[in-house]
């Protein structure tokens, strides 16, 4: 909520400090994510698997560290810099309904 909150900032921001604090609550609310899956995994699946997990885990944040940055630059040249908190707030949609997803079929 504190990232969609940061994008809602930075979408109706009207001077650089507000833009400045909505990208700085858009970091820290997806800066806990990724630890945060890691250290679900082993909770989560069976030992077996979770070396799989992480493994696929980390070569998912390696593909979006790369990928996103160039695809968010393409749609900015495209439309417009207004479009970043649109990707930001797409993005938190799509990461919700990933862990909703997740959480159903590793029910405990």
């Amino acid at each position: 909520m504190l990232a969609v909150g940061g994008a809602v900032l930075l979408l109706v921001a009207d001077s650089v400090g507000g833009a400045s604090l909505g990208v700085i609550l858009m970091g820290w609310g997806f800066a806990p994510i990724y630890p945060g899956h890691m250290h679900e995994a082993t909770h989560r699946f069976a030992p077996e698997a979770v070396q799989t997990v992480i493994g696929r885990q980390t070569a998912s944040s390696y593909i979006g560290g790369a990928g996103l940055p160039a695809i968010s630059g393409w749609l900015v040249q495209e439309w417009s810099v207004s479009s970043v908190p649109w990707i930001a707030v797409g993005g938190t949609v799509l990461l919700g309904l990933v862990i909703w997803r997740v959480n159903r079929l590793t029910a405990r």
